[in-house]
């Protein structure tokens, strides 16, 4: 099999949440599932799939990401540099502005 490429491991919200939530236990522990929030790195570790609709990419205060179909809650994250959080403590050390976006 080939090398998988760190652009395969981008999250695309587009795709439906079973996909998505696949990609994150499979691309785990390395290279890691990535995404970006307001443009920096963010490394999922844990994700479940919930049922919610939203908008791909859109993000409640709960961490819950719209997908093409269906939405994900992430219960665990790295930032680049960064120790693994969960997703409570992620939200204390960095609150989220309404509107925000994931991708």
């Amino acid at each position: 099999a080939r090398k998988i490429d760190k652009r395969e491991t981008e999250l695309d919200w587009t795709r439906p949440a079973v996909e998505l939530e696949r990609a994150v236990r499979a691309f785990r522990p390395a290279p890691g599932a990535l995404t970006r929030l307001e443009g920096e790195p963010l490394k999922v570790w844990r994700a479940r799939i919930v049922d919610q609709r939203l908008p791909s990419g859109a993000l409640t205060a709960d961490l819950v990401v719209g997908c093409g179909s269906g939405a994900l809650q992430i219960l665990e994250l790295q930032r680049a540099g960064g120790k693994r959080l969960s997703a409570a403590d992620f939200l204390r050390g960095h609150p989220l502005r309404t509107g925000a976006r994931l991708g």
